[in-house]
Parts: structure tokens; C-alpha cells; sequence
């Protein structure tokens, strides 16, 4: 689907959603909650430009929410997404290859090893 095959790639499973690199470029004009951790910051710093699959588009899930810094009368109203489904290919400065990213909700992981 995104030109990788799967003998090609190695499967990481990471304690922090890498996919919302994506969801934050994809929804770029939007006003929503940023990550502070530093690994996402530094990654998104790194990112040159995101990829979708030919005539697949995310589905996020999206919630209000209100930015977490500075004084509580000055927060802005934001929204917190979620990217649901659909790999997305990131190209990160640095590397020569492209890293393909999915989001697998942890009861979809839950799922898998029971019917392992």
C-alpha cells in the first residue's frame, strides 16, 4: 500500500504514540493539545513530510481540551486527536529510508495475544 514490503521492514513497538507525528503535520492549521514530551519534540523537529495511502484517509478521534501551559486564564481552547487507523509514511531528515507508522489501539493488542 505505501511501497513497503514486509520482509523490508522491522516492527517496533513503542510506549508513545509515534503516530500522532503524523496526525500533527496531517492537521497542521488545526489548534490542537501538543505533546510536550522531548522524544516528540525532537522527532517532530526531524520530520520532513508525511505520506498517505492513495485514496485512504485517517480517521482521528477528537476531543476539546484546553492547552496545559501558562497562567489558567490565558489557556486556549484546543482539540486533543487521535489518530484511529491508516499507516502513514514519515520521512524523517537523516534517514534514507522512510518509516511507515500505525496506530494499534492496546485492546487490539489485547486481541492478538489471546489469539496467539
Amino acid at each position: 500500500m505505501l511501497g513497503c514490503r514486509i520482509e523490508e521492514t522491522v516492527l517496533l513497538e513503542l510506549e508513545f504514540p509515534i503516530v500522532q507525528l503524523a496526525t500533527m503535520q496531517v492537521l497542521s492549521d488545526v489548534p490542537l493539545l501538543r505533546f510536550q514530551t522531548t522524544v516528540m519534540q525532537k522527532l517532530k523537529k526531524l520530520t520532513e513530510s508525511v505520506e498517505l495511502p492513495p485514496d485512504i484517509f485517517p480517521a482521528f478521534q477528537i476531543h476539546p481540551a484546553q492547552s496545559s501551559s501558562g497562567l489558567f486564564k490565558n489557556r486556549k481552547h484546543v482539540l486533543q486527536a487521535h489518530w484511529e487507523d491508516c499507516p502513514a509514511l514519515i520521512r524523517f531528515r537523516g534517514l534514507s529510508q522512510p518509516v511507515v507508522l500505525a496506530g494499534i489501539p492496546p485492546d487490539r493488542f489485547r486481541q492478538m495475544d489471546r489469539n496467539a
